[in-house]
C-alpha cells in the first residue's frame, strides 16, 4: 500500500528526491518536492509495531494466524492458545 504525501502549502502531490536511514531513531528521512509549487520539505518516517486495537481486529488477526498455523503439522495446539494469551 502506498501512501501519498501531499504538499503542506498547496496540497498537491509530491515526489521523493532523497531518502536516508536514521539508525538512532530507527527511521527514514525523506526530502520531498512538490510537483506543483516546487516547495521542498522533509518527512521523518518510522515504523511502529504494536497490537491491533479493538477485539474484532484482534479476532480477525488471530483467525488468520490460526489458519496459517493449523496448516503446519504439530502447531494446531499453539494456534488454539492464542485466545488464552489475549489480555
Amino acid at each position: 500500500m502506498s501512501l501519498s504525501i501531499l504538499c503542506p502549502v498547496c496540497h498537491a502531490g509530491t515526489r521523493v528526491k532523497d531518502s536516508r536511514p536514521i539508525r538512532k531513531m530507527n527511521a527514514i528521512t525523506r526530502r520531498r518536492r512538490c510537483e506543483a509549487c516546487d516547495y521542498r520539505f522533509t518527512t521523518y518516517e518510522r515504523v511502529v509495531l504494536g497490537a491491533p486495537h479493538g477485539n474484532s481486529t484482534y479476532q480477525g488477526a488471530a483467525n488468520h494466524i490460526r489458519r496459517a498455523l493449523t496448516s503446519l503439522e504439530g502447531l494446531a495446539k499453539e494456534a488454539g492458545e492464542l485466545d488464552d494469551n489475549y489480555p
